[in-house]
């Protein structure tokens, strides 16, 4: 019995590494401060709301104090109450930009990490959030979502929020192309879709000599910097 629930956990370890390679677990004991444990700013890309500019697709523009909250994938700003609150229409943006750093808006924001002449290299963050139960022999058992910690956390302070449960966050990141308004997965293939014909040999060399994983952060940006060499 024991072998088999051994061989069980490492049939769902596999498959969750084949569904994102990029992909990290955080378990928080219940009563603990849930967006701290994530990162030091709460669940907010940025430690506080910063000057930005919007850009809009009909080519308008205002500027205000923004950050992106990544745990519900909305750009909110300062509203005169001096609460943050959601961006209004945003499938209206077109992007926003901040002093150092610009997203995309593309059925939902994407923040680009890198870029190497017209090719930009797109990073998008999808939180999950779900009440861990304890089983038999002290492991995890089936967990229940609690989606509705999303619902909750729109309307209030995402640098605080506490469960009365173990909760576990889940965050997945997932990579993309970026080329004029054409917006494809990091792959190998897709990259060469997108390079000019000149540079698909020195570009598909480059990404089997240094065995680029397309899920890794590190890997993909050195593949940015070593296409803007030329």
């Amino acid at each position: 019995m024991r072998h088999l629930v051994l061989f069980i956990l490492s049939l769902l370890l596999c498959g969750n590494l084949l569904v994102a390679q990029s992909r990290k677990s955080i378990r928080v004991k219940a009563g603990e401060n849930i967006a701290q444990a994530y990162s030091p700013n709460g669940f907010y890309r940025f430690p506080k709301f910063s000057n930005a500019m919007v850009f809009y697709k009909s080519g308008s523009q205002i500027t205000g104090q923004f950050n992106y909250n990544i745990l519900t994938g909305s750009m909110q700003f300062i509203h005169s109450s001096g609460k943050p609150l959601n961006i209004n229409a945003p499938s209206d943006i077109d992007s926003i930009v901040f002093e150092k750093n610009v997203f995309i808006q593309d059925d939902g924001f994407l923040e680009i990490a890198a870029h190497a002449g017209p090719i930009k290299l797109l990073k998008k963050i999808i939180i999950k959030t779900r009440v861990e139960k304890i089983g038999a022999l002290g492991l995890p058992a089936q967990s229940v979502s609690i989606d509705n910690i999303t619902i909750y956390s729109a309307d209030t302070d995402v640098y605080n929020l506490i469960s009365n449960s173990d909760i576990v966050v889940m965050e997945n990141t997932y990579w993309y192309w970026m080329e004029g308004n054409n917006i494809l997965k990091a792959t190998r293939g897709n990259l060469l879709k997108l390079l000019p014909l000149e540079r698909k040999s020195s570009a598909e060399v480059y990404t089997k000599q240094h065995k680029i994983n397309f899920d890794d952060e590190n890997d993909l940006k050195e593949l940015m910097a070593s296409l803007g060499d030329k």
